[in-house]
């Protein structure tokens, strides 16, 4: 795997030594364009800062039911009738 490290190293580099533009570099090393768009992508992410975020708010396990963020605001629809009759164990 350390090779495959230092080819996105020396891709890197060529992207930002910016003498060739990203199809000279595929053909350089050898590889897919694809491989120097996404070797780009990491390049301006470490550049940047930026990273992706660690929980999605979206994300649940999936043994658990999905419960809304409001889901304590809406009342139980049979609370009201519970309350106004004693049903008892019913």
């Amino acid at each position: 795997m350390g090779t495959m490290k230092s080819l996105i190293a020396d891709i890197q580099q060529d992207l930002w030594d910016e003498l060739l533009s990203r199809e000279e570099i595929a053909l350089k090393h050898d590889v897919p364009r694809s491989w120097v768009d996404e070797a780009a992508g990491q390049l301006y992410d470490d550049l940047t800062g930026y990273q992706e975020p660690a929980y999605d708010h979206f994300e649940r396990d999936h043994d658990e039911p999905y419960e809304p963020d409001y889901a304590e605001e809406i009342p139980d629809p049979d609370s009201w009738y519970e309350a106004q009759y004693d049903l008892g164990d019913y």
